[in-house]
């Protein structure tokens, strides 16, 4: 789903494949109004307005996260912001290095590379907390 301008938050939120990352987006900007009944029936424009936030700017943000997908030529740093619940398999796999300057342009394919990691495996368990975390919410 591409969200516009017209499209109702509540019809945004089911069709969210990370609710997680589409809170925290709303969380920082200061929409807290994903629980409220108000806004149930509100367009994203009459939110933004409501709210104070520049529309066109809000729907490039809500649109990366709605059209994120995880490949091998993702940025750490994408990983991280819009699959949070991913954190814990680069430490398991002893990817401890995720504050680190590099590491948020790296793709998943170089990190994999660089610290002698099936690729394959890690996309695989990666997509299954994904998958999980969707499921869950």
């Amino acid at each position: 789903m591409t969200v516009t301008r017209e499209t109702l938050i509540i019809d945004m939120l089911r069709a969210c494949p990370n609710l997680q990352a589409l809170t925290a987006l709303f969380n920082e900007i200061g929409m807290h109004c994903l629980g409220c009944h108000l806004s149930e029936d509100e367009t994203v424009a009459e939110a933004c307005e409501v709210h104070g936030v520049e529309v066109e700017q809000f729907l490039a943000r809500v649109n990366a996260v709605m059209h994120f997908e995880l490949t091998k030529d993702t940025a750490i740093g994408d990983i991280l912001k819009y699959a949070p619940e991913c954190k814990p398999i680069f430490y398991a796999y002893g990817m401890h290095c995720l504050g680190c300057e590099i590491s948020a342009e790296e793709t998943l394919e170089e990190a994999c590379a660089a610290h002698l990691v099936d690729l394959d495996e890690m996309l695989e368990k990666m997509h299954e907390v994904i998958l999980d975390f969707q499921i869950q919410d």
